[in-house]
């Protein structure tokens, strides 16, 4: 029987297609060339169907290669642009944190614009924040016992809201009840703008 030196294109590909995927499971170029000359290829021919396999296959190597690294340098370089929005979006999805009495946990949450609660006593009196989307609200949930019933009834329930940026909560809104209360609005801002002003 006469040894295969010429292939129509169509067998040409599928010949190539052929070598290729033994390339992929891991045979080696000496073990398909056997396949190629028992199936009486020519050596010439053999040779030629390998060298083109081999070809398209780095090829294909050095696209997902060049994507791959061009993804990379895209996250890289939009990182710093797409990680507020990323941890924005987060929050939709995210219930609110409940940090008890752990000033640590909700300031952490406050400065990433986490939705978070907090509980404190500020002189005797119970104060609740609660945080979402770089707002804090600031409630007078129990006044001292100690304090007049008129300091009560003006402070007890009342809430102000202060804004703030990402990255940039005030903590002496968790320390105090008026430093920075300028910076806020409610009920209680104006509460303790009424006693502050006596």
């Amino acid at each position: 029987m006469a040894k295969i030196t010429s292939l129509p294109k169509n067998i040409e590909k599928r010949a190539i297609d052929y070598v290729k995927g033994r390339l992929k499971d891991g045979s080696s170029t000496y073990s398909i060339r056997r396949e190629l000359l028992d199936k009486n290829y020519s050596s010439e021919t053999a040779d030629m169907l390998i060298q083109k396999a081999k070809k398209r296959f780095p090829i294909l190597i050095f696209l997902i290669i060049l994507i791959a690294a061009g993804v990379a340098a895209l996250i890289y370089f939009l990182a710093p642009l797409i990680a507020p929005l990323i941890s924005q979006i987060g929050t939709i999805f995210v219930s609110e944190k409940n940090c008890g009495s752990d000033s640590e946990c909700f300031i952490t949450a406050a400065n990433l614009c986490q939705s978070a609660k907090f509980q404190n006593n500020i002189a005797g009196s119970v104060y609740e924040y609660k945080t979402k989307d770089c707002v804090l609200t600031k409630t007078a949930l129990k006044i001292n016992e100690t304090e007049p019933q008129e300091i009560k009834d003006i402070f007890e329930g009342q809430s102000m809201t202060c804004e703030y940026s990402n990255g940039y909560f005030n903590e002496n809104w968790l320390n105090t009840l008026s430093t920075d209360a300028e910076l806020c609005e409610g009920g209680l801002k104006d509460a303790i703008d009424m006693i502050v002003s006596i």
